[in-house]
């Protein structure tokens, strides 16, 4: 599974040799269209990145919070997610975002709980789906959902995702959400007793800020090293995670590197 950090990176330095110099809505980057990672955590590795350290127990927390649809920058701070301060309201911390709020309430549809039922009792079914792009909630959101679609697979005992989103920026995002898409598999293989395999990440727009520019050539020499390890406990309903229910071992990386976070 070394090879995931390997494309990252090279995807990295493509993206900063090759891209597209573009005006955004928060700044300038460069940008490229179309990138796939591909993760196999049949042996039971995990998918964070080596070559800088990452905050795991940040992202396991906005997981925690995303499954109970949060409405509040203090739905992510009970957790100890943080980075979900700057886009809350600046005098009630509100905020209104689709994630997790879409997976269990789409206009009154739980998808979630459609998309654990079959895949006990219809495994095969080619609507294995959770959608949580809905135009008309796109004007008001705190921040439009990056990642929206998430698609699952059984074959036998296993279970892969695949999962696609609109918009990532490589250096910061799509790290993060190497381990928030893991944690999403391996929580709904534990409930539907299966095993995680495959992970497919597409992303449209895969851009680095200019703002990154100099850290990112600084990783991207970096040697990376092996996947850690993880153990999970049972998951019986989807809510139930906690971020001290996944155990990451032996996790062992360079030092970090600080990217400013980009509204």
């Amino acid at each position: 599974m070394l090879a995931y950090e390997t494309k990252y990176l090279h995807t990295a330095e493509s993206i900063l040799d090759y891209g597209d110099f573009r005006s955004t809505r928060n700044g300038h980057v460069k940008s490229v269209f179309y990138k796939t990672l591909r993760f196999n955590m049949s042996y039971n590795e995990f998918p964070i990145i080596t070559s800088r350290k990452m905050n795991v127990d940040g992202v396991l927390g906005e997981y925690a919070a995303i499954i109970r649809g949060p409405k509040n920058i203090k739905d992510f701070q009970k957790w100890g997610c943080n980075y979900w301060n700057e886009f809350g309201d600046s005098y009630t911390g509100d905020l209104r975002i689709d994630y997790g709020n879409l997976w269990t309430d789409y206009d009154g549809f739980n998808q979630v709980a459609e998309l654990i039922h079959n895949i006990r009792h219809h495994p095969h079914d080619r609507r294995l789906l959770i959608d949580a792009w809905k135009p008309t909630n796109i004007s008001n959101a705190s921040l439009p959902c990056c990642h929206f679609l998430y698609q699952f697979y059984v074959e036998d005992v296993h279970l892969d995702l695949c999962w696609y989103q609109r918009s990532g920026d490589w250096m910061i995002g799509v790290p993060s959400d190497m381990i928030f898409a893991a944690t999403l598999l391996a929580c709904i293989a534990s409930i539907c007793n299966k095993q995680p395999r495959w992970i497919n990440m597409t992303v449209g727009d895969a851009h680095i800020y200019k703002e990154h520019f100099d850290q990112a050539r600084k990783q991207i020499k970096r040697e990376h090293y092996s996947p850690p390890k993880y153990t999970l406990a049972i998951q019986e309903e989807f809510t139930d995670f906690q971020p001290v229910d996944l155990k990451i071992i032996e996790y062992k990386s360079k030092e970090a590197i600080k990217y400013d976070l980009k509204k």
